[in-house]
């Protein structure tokens, strides 16, 4: 077993044990499969494990890292260490279903119904680096079409070989990127991709305002304007462990705070760093004509 939950053994001759991911709280197959309310296991047999338990396969701090990632959700370790099923509170996009948002793409990815093709980049350093590509159709919904997530250290010239793959068969109206990587914005641009925020513009400000972009993605899934592909499995995936962290109160009591955790919200980060990219930039280009009136008269 490749991580830590539940792995199903299937009747028969012999046991064939499956690869299985945490259990992820209530939202998956694999809660729907063994959740503690499921009855009917008559062809399953539910095997936990944890991570502990798959220690030879991780590599030697992988556990200690992801204790210190994890310590301020209890909640979450007990999901992602000990692999057992958890109820999690205090979800950033509490809006999010995968019933309602994970949809079959509305059209091509090359399609002339799409007004904006647009890339969300959320540069990793030490953790996974992540792309998102999401088109906007006429009636203003998102849908995103793509993802693509390195687990492990990446080349910036590989970020921009993927993205200008695309860029040249259906051209990006812009990449929207972590406007902290100045150096990584800049070689993408001179490498022929639209990408931003610049040092300075007011996007790259915008788009680092991490609460309203969130209030934006939110806003975006209650009103049914934003959905997934069901092949953008990350996304949807680290959308529902997407949490705020918990604080310890004088009595001792927890509670949920406005902060959320950065474990695994790499792909997350760039979908965030997309819309509001193209909010922010729509704005700022209304507002450019009306200064320069003023400035005529």
């Amino acid at each position: 077993m490749a991580g830590s939950g539940p792995s199903a053994a299937c009747r028969g001759t012999g046991t064939i044990p499956s690869t299985a991911p945490p259990p992820r709280g209530g939202r998956n197959f694999l809660y729907r499969l063994f959740g503690p309310d499921r009855q009917d296991r008559k062809r399953f047999r539910m095997v936990h494990a944890t991570s502990r338990d798959n220690q030879q396969n991780l590599p030697a701090d992988y556990i200690s890292l992801q204790e210190a990632a994890l310590a301020g959700n209890e909640s979450l370790r007990q999901q992602e260490i000990e692999g057992l099923f958890v109820t999690l509170e205090g979800l950033v996009w509490p809006q999010f279903s995968e019933r309602l948002h994970v949809l079959p793409d509305p059209v091509g990815w090359d399609s002339p119904e799409l007004i904006r093709r647009v890339a969300g980049v959320d540069f990793g350093g030490g953790d996974p680096t992540a792309i998102v590509l999401a088109g906007q159709g006429r009636s203003g919904r998102w849908h995103v079409f793509e993802e693509k997530v390195w687990h492990t250290p990446v080349r910036l010239e590989d970020i921009g070989e993927w993205l200008m793959e695309r860029h040249v068969l259906n051209p990006l109206t812009a990449v929207w990127c972590d406007p902290s990587n100045q150096v990584a914005i800049q070689s993408l641009k001179s490498g022929g991709l639209p990408a931003g925020p610049l040092q300075g513009h007011m996007s790259a400000r915008a788009i680092n305002a991490r609460a309203e972009g969130i209030s934006l993605v939110g806003g975006l899934f209650g009103k049914q304007q934003l959905s997934i592909s069901p092949n953008c499995t990350e996304l949807a995936s680290q959308i529902l462990t997407y949490v705020y962290k918990e604080g310890n109160a004088p009595d001792g009591s927890r509670y949920i705070t406005s902060t959320p955790m950065d474990h695994h919200a790499d792909a997350p980060d760039a979908l965030r760093y997309l819309l509001m990219g193209s909010v922010t930039s729509r704005t700022v280009s209304r507002r450019r004509p009306r200064r320069r009136m003023m400035a005529a008269a």
